[in-house]
């Protein structure tokens, strides 16, 4: 004969009763903010940063269009992307009556046969007189022509362009630098990611302040290869190598200027949680900032004394920071 087995009911009430009660004592003792400052709090990883300056804009430079002189068909001379002495053949034109017309490049420079239309457009001249908007700069208005052999155009269609220059003029938009990076007149490397991915060394020419305290950077630069020669947007990064430290967001940074506004007497400070629990400013060492991310790299304390870890719980943002302060009197 078999038995029913009964279901142990009454167990799972007593582990119940037990499992409350043990959530009532946790949630008594432990202090009511106590999950809010784990909220507000972050930890900052000591690691290798590799440090860039975003930029982006347009290319600049010195272009001769060279249209057809009469009607027919194409056939290219000269190598695209080529540099070619001046009076040197790049083209001829068959007209339909048999007729060959050669065409010379009236400078010296490197040919293309593709026209972006931003030519007279997108100068150096045009930047400096301010006559570009703002978005003409960051995304300028290409519309791309090329000219293929064989191809029939008629008198006054475009044929091929020279790039008179053997450089070659970054028109850069940077955003706010507090730590000014660049400085005019020296010589830095541009890592390029559109419209390929390359490094580039230039020297600074100029620096135009630019609305919200951004600015403009004209970048000489005597590297010119082929994909440069048709491309006229750029985008990148002024490249500064790499620096060890922590990162801190800006809003978890706060600044200290004296009254003459002076940079090299700015403090940097930020809010930590200590031993105890309490709230306490702390005065860091600055290695620089990254805009793209928008944040500070420190290296640690300023006072040497004290050892910066990846265990400090430091506050998301000074303000809440500041707030929490005040209402406590401290």
């Amino acid at each position: 004969m078999t038995t029913k087995k009964q279901f142990p009911w009454l167990y799972f009430v007593i582990n119940g009763i037990f499992i409350l009660v043990a959530f009532i004592i946790f949630f008594n003792f432990i202090p009511k903010n106590w999950f809010q400052k784990k909220q507000q709090t972050f930890h900052s990883d000591r690691e290798r940063i590799e440090l860039k300056l975003p930029a982006k804009g347009f290319l600049a430079k010195e272009e001769v269009i060279v249209n057809s002189p009469v009607n027919g068909k194409v056939k290219r001379l000269a190598t695209a992307g080529e540099l070619q002495a001046k009076n040197t053949d790049i083209a001829e034109i068959t007209s339909s009556g048999g007729g060959v017309t050669k065409v010379k490049n009236t400078e010296e420079g490197f040919i293309t046969y593709i026209i972006d239309h931003c030519e007279t457009t997108h100068t150096l001249a045009n930047f400096t007189n301010k006559t570009l908007l703002l978005p003409e700069i960051l995304s300028p208005p290409v519309k791309k022509e090329k000219v293929n052999d064989e191809q029939s155009v008629k008198k006054g269609d475009f044929l091929f362009k020279i790039l008179k220059n053997t450089s070659i003029k970054y028109i850069l938009y940077v955003e706010s630098d507090p730590f000014t990076h660049i400085q005019n007149g020296k010589e830095y490397v541009f890592s390029l990611s559109k419209p390929t991915s390359i490094m580039v060394p230039g020297t600074v020419e100029s620096m135009i302040p630019a609305e919200k305290g951004s600015f403009f950077v004209v970048l000489d630069c005597s590297y010119y290869n082929d994909t440069m020669i048709n491309e006229r947007y750029v985008e990148g990064g002024f490249y500064f190598g790499f620096s060890d430290g922590y990162r801190i967001p800006q809003l978890a940074m706060g600044v200290e200027e004296n009254d003459k506004q002076d940079k090299q007497d700015k403090q940097y400070f930020l809010y930590i949680e200590n031993d105890s629990g309490s709230i306490q400013k702390k005065y860091v060492q600055v290695s620089t900032y990254i805009s793209a991310t928008k944040e500070y790299v420190i290296t640690g304390y300023t006072d040497t004394k004290e050892k910066f870890s990846e265990n400090v719980a430091i506050y998301k943002d000074i303000k809440q920071a500041e707030k929490s302060l005040s209402k406590s009197g401290k």
